[in-house]
């Protein structure tokens, strides 16, 4: 595998400094999916929120469908911050392919009474999803 001499400037700057908010950003921006397994490293490492929380929005930014199972781990984990498992929703609805949707109907279905469900259905509104028989419509 070979890596482009950005990304791996990047993955060289991540692994140094882990918590700079800056390269996580960026790999997110230049969108490659060799970034993914470091990415999702972080997030599922022992790190600040604020950094996981930063490596799922670089994970959905990137929009490769081979960080779906990890960002639905995240989202269903009831152990893990509300705002961590809100952002990996919107993480897998920027994916937002089939399996991406099943995760977000999945979570839909176990958060359907708390604000997660809410988000969950949003995202699958957003995505195109109206006449699944368990979202709430949007209007009351």
């Amino acid at each position: 595998m070979v890596l482009k001499p950005k990304l791996r400037q990047l993955l060289k700057t991540l692994e140094k400094n882990p918590e700079d908010i800056l390269t996580i950003l960026n790999l997110g921006e230049i969108g490659d999916p060799q970034a993914i397994g470091p990415l999702i490293n972080l997030l599922e490492g022992d790190h600040r929120d604020d950094t996981r929380e930063l490596a799922i929005y670089a994970l959905g930014s990137i929009g490769d469908p081979g960080a779906n199972q990890a960002l639905g781990r995240v989202a269903r984990d009831k152990n893990q911050p509300y705002k961590i498992r809100e952002t990996a929703v919107a993480a897998l609805g920027k994916i937002g392919d089939p399996p991406a949707m099943k995760l977000l109907i999945k979570i839909y279905e176990e958060n359907e009474s708390d604000n997660l469900g809410a988000s969950a259905a949003t995202v699958l509104r957003e995505l195109g999803v109206h006449s699944y028989y368990g979202l709430p419509d949007p209007k009351g």
